[in-house]
């Protein structure tokens, strides 16, 4: 595709776009001019503790229904990859998986919160003074391209997330395991949305309730559940428009050919536009580059920031110390004795071998710890100060069973202390 054609393509989008959202704002003159009169005294700003509460009505009790949809899936797969005899789990690199999932939930309780809050609050501002570009009815149409509009948002904040330092220290950690399973859909960083969320507020201020927003933004993270599976092939004509597992499959792979390609939610269109698409030809090898070695899930999070500091810090020119951050993850500073480390090719995967016996016992721990922490998103705001002690325990507990996993010599230390983390909770939730 020429670039001539290329802009043209991305005008007549937006062109259209612009249009539909111009034809329905007109329909919706009396909501204009009711919000037109609204004081900005009557605004009030969300608390933490109000806009997680909004957060939670909007995304309808998402751990209590798609969990276990999500868990059920994991195990649909592992039973049908059996019986077709193909390993596609690792109980080790899943643990971590999923370790990597609640502790990104766990850090939803705040983080989430205030960033909900922070769209709601534009949305709301921008209303109260009449700036909203588009006064919107909330019928179906409005939906559908909030829809589009936000995989067309995904894409790019997809993109910077690969490109940029900063944005690929929040989503490395979803490409770091060396499988490609639905266990891998659930694996997100913990700061991912502290370094995305930002690309999202024009929504709020073109006119899209935070209701719709958060709603199509939950759908299209849904979407890309199934796409993370080696059981389905190519699919046809439909590769043509949406993202599929095989399209989804190359943007997991750290073969030269595959990096940073595909990055797209829902709709392949936008890699196809903008010249990021790549097809699935030769076999994927999963993983990063530089393989993190750990199911430490906090390891996993903050390892890659960890190593931008000490970058930063060592770079002898201040520019660098800055520029860092916005450059491709591979860049180097000037003058910084750091050798890089990159081999696209190899297939060593990290697994430590350790006991049948040490793996169920770890197993058995993750399990008890999944269940404390689903129970303490369920109930979280009937929870009092326990709530902190409950949200302990379980980041106690992931580091300890990939201690485990991890064959680390302070392992069953770790574990005895937090058997008795576990009994004085006990006794103090009795006594509550």
């Amino acid at each position: 595709m020429t670039k001539r054609k290329l802009i043209t393509l991305i005008i007549v989008f937006f062109s259209m776009v612009f249009l539909m959202l111009y034809a329905m704002h007109s329909f919706n003159t009396t909501l204009h001019e009711v919000d037109s009169q609204i004081s900005s005294a009557q605004l009030q700003t969300l608390s933490w503790q109000e806009a997680r509460e909004k957060e939670q009505g909007f995304f309808a009790d998402y751990v209590k229904w798609f969990v276990p949809i999500f868990v059920s899936l994991i195990l649909i797969e592992v039973i049908a990859a059996k019986i077709m005899k193909r390993n596609l789990y690792r109980l080790n690199d899943s643990i971590c998986d999923l370790s990597c999932g609640i502790a990104e939930q766990l850090s939803t309780i705040t983080v989430k919160a205030v960033l909900f809050g922070s769209y709601t609050l534009v949305y709301e501002i921008c209303k109260a003074k009449g700036v909203l570009l588009f006064y919107l009815p909330h019928n179906v149409f409005t939906w559908i391209i909030a829809f589009i509009l936000i995989d067309f948002t995904y894409y790019w904040v997809h993109r910077f997330s690969h490109t940029t330092a900063i944005g690929w220290a929040g989503h490395c950690v979803h490409h770091q395991s060396e499988e490609f399973n639905f266990a891998v859909a659930i694996r997100h960083g913990i700061l991912q949305s502290l370094f995305n969320f930002w690309f999202y507020l024009p929504l709020a201020i073109i006119g899209f309730h935070p209701l719709i927003y958060a709603s199509t933004k939950s759908l299209n993270t849904i979407y890309q559940f199934w796409i993370h599976t080696k059981l389905v092939n190519k699919m046809g004509p439909i590769e043509k428009i949406l993202n599929t597992p095989s399209h989804h499959r190359v943007h997991h792979g750290k073969n030269e050919q595959y990096i940073d390609k595909n990055y797209a939610g829902v709709f392949i269109v936008w890699d196809r536009l903008f010249g990021s698409f790549a097809p699935e030809k030769e076999e994927v090898v999963y993983g990063t580059t530089t393989p993190i070695n750990t199911w430490n899930p906090f390891t996993v999070n903050f390892q890659f920031l960890g190593h931008l500091l000490q970058l930063s810090y060592k770079a002898p020119f201040m520019i660098d110390k800055f520029k860092l951050w916005v450059m491709p993850p591979g860049w180097m500073p000037r003058q910084t004795n750091i050798e890089k480390q990159k081999n696209y090719g190899f297939k060593y995967k990290y697994n430590p071998a350790i006991n049948r016996k040490a793996a169920m016992y770890a197993s058995v721990q993750f399990v008890i710890t999944a269940i404390c922490a689903i129970l303490l998103f369920v109930h979280y705001k009937y929870l009092g100060t326990e709530k902190f002690f409950i949200a302990g325990f379980v980041i106690f507990s992931l580091i300890s069973v990939a201690a485990i996993f991890d064959k680390k010599p302070w392992a069953f230390r770790t574990e005895c202390i937090r058997w008795c983390f576990a009994v004085g909770l006990f006794f103090v939730w009795m006594c509550i």
